[in-house]
């Protein structure tokens, strides 16, 4: 004769088998229970692996100054005929420098050793600006700019102390007058970047301020 099971205590049976069963999966392979599919690990890299290089751009843009539009001069590389004119400009810069240098090697009254001390100052910042914007010292017009400067620098180097304060002043006027010549007819009208049009623009109202100080010591003779 058949056993019969009654349907309760069979139904019971198999619930415990089916949460057995979802336990043991559980337990051995990290599923889930939502969905009864494996759950992505997120890989560890290891500890040579290369930044993301996206991510590291963001953070350059973000802390680069040139890059958030601040300081644009430094960042920006003049080409072609700019890089020439910058050239030029690097050459005037240099030959105040040199004059001024040389100046300090004589007797000079305060004021015109002042004078000689806020062109190497002025002048040193502006030819570092103006090399970092890209200036081509190599081009043609900016070799003969710096050929012109160094004939004039002897020249000058053979006044005598008595004398030579008062050249030396002489050729500050001349050598502005001169600079801001070059700056309105020729370098300014030619630039083409905005970032070199303005620095000589800048240059100009420096260069400006230094021919009218020259003019009032040469004014005091």
């Amino acid at each position: 004769m058949k056993m019969l099971i009654p349907a309760a205590v069979l139904m019971a049976a198999l619930s415990m088998t089916a949460c057995n069963g979802n336990r043991d999966g559980d337990a051995g392979d990290g599923v889930s229970g939502a969905s009864g599919q494996p759950e992505a690990t997120p890989a560890t890299p290891p500890a040579d692996a290369p930044a993301d290089a996206t991510a590291d751009a963001s953070l350059a843009s973000a802390s680069d100054p040139a890059a958030t539009g601040m300081g644009a001069a430094a960042g920006a590389t003049a080409t072609g005929n700019d890089a020439d004119l910058l050239g030029v400009l690097a050459a005037i810069d240099q030959h105040e420098i040199d004059s001024a240098t040389q100046a300090k090697q004589h007797k000079l009254s305060a004021d015109v050793a002042n004078y000689a001390d806020l062109m190497l100052t002025d002048h040193r910042a502006n030819l570092d600006q103006t090399r970092a914007l890209g200036a081509n010292e190599q081009a043609p017009k900016a070799m003969t700019q710096a050929e012109q400067g160094k004939q004039h620098l002897a020249e000058l180097g053979k006044k005598p102390d008595a004398e030579y304060a008062k050249a030396f002043v002489d050729a500050m006027v001349m050598g502005h007058t001169q600079a801001l010549a070059a700056l309105d007819e020729q370098l300014i009208p030619a630039a083409q970047a905005e970032p070199v049009k303005t620095h000589l623009q800048q240059t100009r109202a420096k260069v400006a301020e230094h021919l009218e100080k020259a003019k009032a010591l040469q004014a005091k003779g």
